[in-house]
């Protein structure tokens, strides 16, 4: 979904500088084929080159893009559609388009750069009761075989695991 996304972005770029500098629509989408890029989805350049293909032959290029199953492409599909059926402008279309997934990839990298202080956070919290048995061993206590040796000791070890393991998870859910 992020190469998708990548893709369709760089497609959208080239595509509404293009048409905005005064480019035909054939020009356009041949060139935002021609800038996607390498690392992007086959189903994307086959059917954005096809879409290509059509519009320099004089067909809309919606046709082949309803054939995609990537909701992008359908997006795609309907916007230069409408555009051809009822005479709007593409380039303001697209721009909208490629504004939307900007948004996206910024709030995506937003959302992933603010959660990496919890991330951490929960990955040290995890760990304090490991540090907890062996400073225990280092002043003396025997930690292991009190957890060890049934008893108390060992209803604490499957409670205080059961609970970490719980915690540990609960943040990963959060």
């Amino acid at each position: 979904n992020k190469r998708a996304q990548e893709a369709m972005a760089a497609f959208l770029g080239v595509v509404t500088a293009d048409l905005r500098a005064g480019a035909t629509v054939p020009r356009a989408l041949n060139r935002g084929v021609e800038a996607l890029p390498g690392n992007a989805p086959t189903e994307f350049a086959q059917i954005l080159h096809s879409a290509a293909v059509l519009a320099h032959n004089g067909a809309s290029p919606h046709v082949a893009l309803q054939e995609a199953t990537h909701p992008e492409l359908l997006r795609l599909a309907y916007m230069v559609g409408l555009a051809h059926t009822h005479g709007i402008a593409l380039a303001p279309l697209l721009e909208q388009a490629h504004n939307r997934i900007d948004a996206q990839r910024r709030h995506v990298q937003a959302t992933a750069a603010s959660l990496q202080g919890p991330q951490a956070t929960s990955i040290v919290l995890a760990c304090l009761p490991l540090a907890g048995i062996a400073m225990g061993g280092a002043m003396g206590a025997n930690s292991l075989s009190f957890l060890l040796g049934g008893g108390l000791g060992g209803a604490l070890l499957v409670g205080g695991a059961v609970l970490l393991c719980s915690g540990f998870m609960w943040s990963r859910t959060i």
